[in-house]
């Protein structure tokens, strides 16, 4: 009487025709996962561009050739355009093809390119390179002001020329990131550039006033008015000119109280803004300061906003 195999042993027979099956169906698994991970990337399109730029040239007000650069002006603008193109964030027409109406026209204007002493980062010279970076678009503007640094040893032509070559990319790169910030913040709503006046980046807060004022928000005012406190000088003087741009006179009392502890570079302007609103309250302020302050500069320029407003005032009443 045959017994049956036991249990283990029919397992045992089983295990290497399964085994056999697998690897058989190995390959073709791989390929499956293969061909599905390429249809996932090829699905994950690159972010379009911020802005299309139609042509570059480089601004004959700046300098157009350089000996420690060691670049004709079209190898300038080539390098320039490669650099500013990599990132993605700007797209550049090929030649010959027809602008858009909303292609913007670049201009890169070179403004120093100068050797320095080292400093404590490293040994050597260094090599500085400074530009300006300009989008333009029918009456739009974007400007961008940048330098970038390399160093490099002294007495060596060579490494010098490449130095400065490196300086011109990281101003260029400099001047990309500057751009972007105002591209991108430009499409932004009047409640997201008011968020951004509280963002710890000096820079994001400073935008964020200029596009604010140009907008002339008076919701903004409000929100505004906390950055005559801000640590920043650049975004109090900012901040200054918007309040007198925008124009509102919820604004005085607060610019008023603000000179009470503002050095006098500051009070100045604030004695400007005060004048282009002209309340009474500013009137008042104006007066007062231009006959009491203990600052002879702050007397002068309170004394010429007050005649400024008080001569648009006789104007409107005509």
């Amino acid at each position: 009487m045959r017994r049956a195999p036991a249990p283990w042993l029919d397992v045992d027979r089983r295990r290497p025709q399964t085994r056999g099956m697998d690897r058989a169906h190995r390959p073709g698994r791989y390929l499956a996962i293969v061909l599905t991970l390429a249809v996932l990337l090829s699905c994950q399109r690159s972010p379009p561009a911020l802005a299309t730029v139609s042509s570059l040239r480089l601004s004959p007000a700046g300098i157009t050739q350089h000996p420690w650069l060691g670049l004709a002006p079209e190898e300038v603008e080539d390098r320039a355009r490669e650099r500013l193109a990599a990132g993605g964030s700007l797209a550049f027409r090929k030649g010959g093809s027809s602008p858009a109406p909303t292609d913007w026209k670049a201009v890169l204007e070179i403004a120093h390119v100068r050797a320095l002493p080292s400093d404590a980062r490293g040994a050597g010279s260094r090599a500085e390179v400074g530009l300006l970076l300009r989008l333009e678009r029918g009456e739009e503007r974007i400007r961008a002001d940048a330098a970038g640094e390399h160093h490099f040893a002294p007495h060596d032509p060579q490494m010098r020329t490449e130095a400065f070559r490196r300086a011109l990319d990281a101003a260029l790169d400099e001047a990309l990131r500057l751009v972007v910030l105002q591209l991108r913040a430009s499409r932004k709503t009047e409640e997201e550039l008011i968020a951004d006046l509280s963002s710890e980046n000096p820079e994001v807060r400073d935008l964020a006033i200029r596009l604010l004022t140009e907008r002339k928000s008076a919701a903004a005012v409000e929100h505004l008015i906390p950055r005559l406190e801000d640590e920043d000088r650049n975004v109090q003087l900012r901040t200054i000119g918007a309040l007198a741009e925008i124009g509102d006179p919820a604004a005085v009392t607060a610019l008023v109280d603000a000179t009470s502890h503002k050095d006098p570079g500051l009070v100045i302007q604030i004695a400007y803004a005060l004048g282009e609103i002209g309340t009474e309250e500013a009137e008042a302020f104006l007066f007062t300061a231009s006959t009491g302050h203990p600052e002879p500069a702050v007397r002068r320029a309170a004394t010429e906003a007050l005649e400024s407003l008080r001569r648009r005032r006789a104007e409107a009443r005509r």
